[in-house]
């Protein structure tokens, strides 16, 4: 594939800048991914895009674990099939953003790495004994999500606290895992 093809194909996908051509490696790494990438795309499923919620800090290791839990899940037959049934609709729909946080990670974080062109990414985070965890989230712009402010809870919110509202709140409480929530 001519270097002008694969940044034409990448830019469906907001990957391709145009600008700089790829090195060698990354030459090589999308050879070797393209095809699965289409095979994914040709199944009407989205190209999962993975994030930390934040870097630089000392909890770095405990996200790329979530980012390794998630991938080793997702391989798994139907997975990925689930996620992407989210009732979360998403303005590029073969491309999902997956925010990988800790419990201490502030939600103002995680809905700041959600892209520029989408308004609703999931959150993946590890409780329990290695369980893992995904909800959607999004913007204030978000059609259908349930603002924090609902839950009780306020901007300086982590996903910490988000897990408790959902574990231990009310009956009523208005968010299930698979409703996404919004920032106010």
């Amino acid at each position: 594939m001519a270097l002008g093809d694969v940044n034409a194909w990448l830019a469906q996908f907001g990957e391709g800048d145009e600008v700089h051509p790829p090195t060698r490696e990354e030459a090589l790494t999308i050879d070797f991914l393209l095809p699965k990438w289409q095979r994914t795309l040709d199944d009407g499923l989205p190209l999962v895009h993975f994030v930390a919620a934040e870097t630089g800090d000392d909890r770095d290791k405990e996200r790329e674990t979530v980012q390794r839990l998630l991938e080793g899940t997702l391989a798994l037959p139907g997975v990925l099939e689930r996620i992407a049934a989210f009732p979360v609709p998403r303005t590029e729909r073969q491309r999902l953003t997956v925010v990988c946080a800790v419990l201490t990670d502030r939600l103002s974080s995680v809905v700041s790495r959600i892209g520029h062109d989408e308004v609703l990414a999931v959150l993946a985070f590890q409780g329990a004994e290695s369980e893992l965890h995904l909800q959607p989230v999004g913007t204030p712009q978000a059609p259908g999500a349930v603002p924090i402010s609902r839950l009780g809870l306020g901007r300086d919110a982590t996903v910490g606290d988000l897990l408790l509202v959902q574990t231990n709140g009310p009956d009523d409480i208005p968010v299930t895992p698979i409703t996404p929530v919004g920032l106010d």
